[in-house]
């Protein structure tokens, strides 16, 4: 046999071993079926973990919103020397930081100053309460309370001696994760409280 025709047949098993090579390599529908069954399952479990993620992102952002909100109501009732009103609108998501400032050579005369302004977020519902933790035993009050009794809801007060109303605010997501904001009356400054569990170790 010539070193020609060797040449040739060696070339024309490759070229029909080739096909066989090329289907061994190819994947069969099964196969693909498998694979989009667990790409479509992992992608299921990342969107609701970031769909938790960005709820609490949501919350304790409007948490930082209103505790700078409060600390410029202190400072601000400090280093002008009158009190200042964090006004919260529960309803309509708006908090706004005011102030009564007198009349320049006019007595007992007074205009309501804003001082800064801010729309809070829709999906965060806001509730203002009295603190729990400044109420004496004995002192607490009913579950139904008289409108007169709840003038105080929506307004925190901050002094111009760095004092402020005891209370709290209670900001809660679209899950029902809560975050409470609690005043302190004594420094006027306000602390994130970090919701409990409820499991038991």
């Amino acid at each position: 046999m010539s070193p020609g025709a060797h040449i040739q047949r060696r070339d024309q098993s490759l070229l029909t071993a080739a096909p066989a090579f090329e289907l061994n390599r190819a994947f069969t529908l099964v196969e693909l079926l498998v694979v989009l069954i667990v790409v479509v399952i992992l992608t299921g479990v990342i969107l609701v973990e970031m769909g938790g993620t960005y709820e609490d992102a949501l919350l304790r952002s409007s948490g930082r919103k209103l505790v700078n909100l409060c600390n410029l109501a202190a400072s601000q009732s400090i280093s002008v020397g009158l009190p200042h009103r964090l006004l919260i609108d529960e309803v309509n998501h708006k908090a706004s930081i005011r102030a009564t400032v007198p009349e320049q050579g006019k007595e007992n005369e007074a205009r309501p100053v804003i001082v800064e302004e801010s729309e809070l977020d829709l999906r965060i519902s806001i509730q203002v309460r009295e603190s729990e933790s400044h109420i004496a035993p004995g002192d607490e009050q009913p579950v139904e309370e008289p409108p007169e009794e709840t003038s105080h809801r929506g307004e925190i007060q901050f002094f111009s001696d760095g004092t402020a109303e005891a209370r709290e605010i209670v900001l809660r997501d679209r899950t029902g994760v809560e975050i409470l904001l609690r005043v302190n009356p004594i420094t006027g400054r306000v602390r994130i409280v970090e919701p409990q569990s409820d499991e038991q170790p």
